[in-house]
């Protein structure tokens, strides 16, 4: 799996909730384990009291509830993954999102991380 001319070998993704309303990241991960069996696979939850993951990580899916073209995004309201994400600035963050959670700008402040990609369903 390539990004860029960047070789994956470190994922993280979120274990989504439904009753959240989150994009289900279960075939996500099936699929990587599937197709691409030479990734490691972190499947973490994103709860405000979690500790942050451990490692460097390549490719960072995130939980998106609102965003914008900007790369923005709203989540949960705690922070926790700007913050965690402020940790891994070498890492490619990709949002998942559904499409209607498009809204033109979100305000956003300097220690807001954006999302390098945003994938809608």
């Amino acid at each position: 799996m390539l990004f860029g001319a960047q070789r994956v070998k470190n994922v993280h993704i979120y274990r989504s909730l439904a009753s959240l309303g989150e994009v289900d990241t279960q075939p996500i991960v099936d699929w990587l384990a599937r197709a691409q069996p030479h990734i490691a696979v972190t499947v973490g939850m994103s709860a405000p009291e979690a500790p942050f993951p451990e490692g460097d990580f390549e490719v960072i899916f995130v939980p998106v509830l609102g965003f914008d073209r900007g790369g923005f995004r709203l989540g949960m309201g705690g922070g926790w993954y700007d913050r965690w994400l402020a940790t891994q600035p070498r890492a490619y963050k990709i949002g998942l999102a559904y499409a209607w959670a498009e809204v033109e700008n979100l305000p956003h402040e300097p220690h807001d991380i954006p999302l390098n990609q945003i994938l809608v369903g």
